[in-house]
């Protein structure tokens, strides 16, 4: 059976890959029909008389536009192959993945499988543009074939008289020689219309297939990441969490009573070290909290001048925004002075050095949230200085 299916590829590959090159030598052959056809309607300007000159190279016009086709044609055709091959390997590959999983199960090399052919999917946005630039072009394409339809359209006595009629023979001669020159004119622009009225059904065809084509891409790739979003999200694509979670004898540190007294001794031993230092800072948060009441007051009087609607000293917002700082910076200034004699404490261990680092943070995220909470409060410089609404604050 698996002999016999592998033969059946091949023959389908092969009468593929035979076909590919039958259609490139008919586009080769085309190509080079339509260029000799410019060149004998070239020819044919050349020695037709001039006052037909108009007509012999309206019929160069319709041959370089059938020439012309064949480029687009050309690179269309190359689309659509490769279109349909992508198309194939999706549809290929999408098979044989599905096998894989009911076969093996959504383990994890399956899910790292998964993961790598959806990276490797067609682009579909870049693919969906494609059919709506594509649309366009169709439509420009069906309108120029149109055109030349009607002109078709036209028989070839009514063509012959047209061309007649524009000239006006001086003699017999010239009447024989009108006559056979719009009897060339008349054939070869029945020819040539034909030419490109071909190339023009012709690359449509080609555009619509390339359209259908790559829909189906759209469709089947969509198809394919939906299978794979569905069930890559249920494999574990990585150990749990704490696989590789690692207690370090450090990280117990702050549990350990020694620690903390051995944090109190270094502290202790800079205040004995640098008495000034600290009797500055314990006058400085006394005299803050010693006024702590009397800041409050003179902010809420302040606070009544400013609301008046009459009120246009700028000032008292300045001293409502010192007394504001004051009223803030109390207990976060002493978290910051605290992890500041911490650091640069003699023969400060590491763990020393932790905590005060740990305090300069709590200290940073301290102190804009309480000015932030004395700013806010009733009376305060959002209330009445700033006019900020109740609901905001």
């Amino acid at each position: 059976m698996r002999l016999e299916r592998d033969v059946r590829t091949l023959e389908v590959t092969t009468a593929a890959t035979e076909l590919g090159m039958l259609q490139g030598l008919l586009s080769r052959r085309r190509a080079a029909d339509s260029a000799a056809a410019v060149d004998r309607a070239w020819a044919t300007v050349a020695a037709t008389p001039p006052d037909m000159a108009v007509h012999a190279n309206e019929n160069v016009t319709f041959a370089e536009a059938a020439h012309a086709m064949s480029l687009p044609m050309q690179e269309t055709r190359s689309k659509l192959e490769a279109t349909k091959a992508r198309l194939e390997g999706v549809q290929k590959q999408f098979t044989a993945i599905q096998q894989r999983v009911n076969d093996i199960g959504l383990t994890g090399s399956v899910g790292a499988l998964l993961r790598r052919q959806r990276a490797g999917l067609p682009d579909v946005r870049r693919r969906q543009q494609n059919v709506q630039d594509r649309k366009t072009l169709i439509e420009e394409m069906q309108y120029a074939l149109f055109e030349y339809d009607d002109l078709r359209s036209e028989s070839n006595e009514t063509t012959l008289r047209r061309i007649l009629g524009s000239v006006s023979p001086q003699n017999e001669d010239d009447k024989e020689t009108f006559e056979a020159a719009a009897a060339v004119l008349v054939e070869q622009r029945r020819e040539f219309l034909d030419g490109v009225i071909r190339n023009y059904n012709a690359y449509l065809d080609m555009l619509f297939e390339l359209d259908a084509t790559e829909q189906r891409l759209i469709r089947e790739t969509k198809r394919y990441e939906n299978y794979i979003d569905e069930r890559v999200l249920w494999i574990r694509s990585n150990r749990t969490l704490l696989s590789e979670f690692d207690v370090d004898a450090s990280d117990a540190w702050v549990f350990d009573p020694s620690r903390w007294a051995e944090v109190g001794q270094q502290l202790y031993d800079d205040v004995l070290a640098n008495p000034l230092i600290y009797s500055i800072a314990l006058f400085t948060l006394l005299v803050l909290l010693w006024r702590k009441s009397r800041f409050r007051r003179e902010l809420a009087a302040i606070s009544v001048v400013a609301e008046r609607g009459s009120c246009t000293d700028f000032s008292l917002t300045f001293r409502a925004g010192f007394l504001t700082l004051m009223l803030a910076i109390a207990w976060p200034g002493l978290i910051a002075f605290v992890a500041w004699r911490l650091n640069v404490a003699t023969n400060a261990t590491q763990f020393t050095r932790a905590v005060a680092q740990a305090l300069f943070a709590v200290a940073w995220v301290y102190f804009p949230l309480e000015l932030l909470r004395r700013v806010c409060r009733k009376h305060g410089l959002a209330d009445s200085h700033f006019d900020w609404p109740p609901s905001t604050i």
